[in-house]
């Protein structure tokens, strides 16, 4: 009887930790999709950031060249307008 006894406590036994086991092996398994999503949801939105990141670079880069542009048409305004004011100081009317 004594066996009996021993083989049903340790039946028991092993189908407790069975079952505790089962349990959390679920708990990673639910735990392991939640990581997968987070990561999922992270890496998209990286690269939105990433790709917003490269079309304000590339913006810059164009701003920064009309910049340019528009610091030497300021210089020739410049130059075109002290030319004439110079101009006006000493006006040549053929003599």
């Amino acid at each position: 009887m004594d066996v009996e006894k021993t083989m049903e406590f340790l039946l028991e036994g092993q189908a407790r930790h069975e079952s505790q086991i089962q349990v959390i092996r679920n708990l990673l398994e639910d735990w392991m999709k939640l990581v997968v999503s987070y990561q999922t949801k992270t890496d998209e939105t990286l690269s939105a950031l990433m790709n917003a990141q490269l079309r304000t670079e590339a913006q810059l880069e164009r701003t920064d060249a009309q910049l340019a542009q528009l610091a030497e048409a300021q210089k020739t305004t410049e130059l075109k307008l002290q030319s004439f004011l110079d101009s006006m100081k000493n006006p040549r009317n053929g003599n």
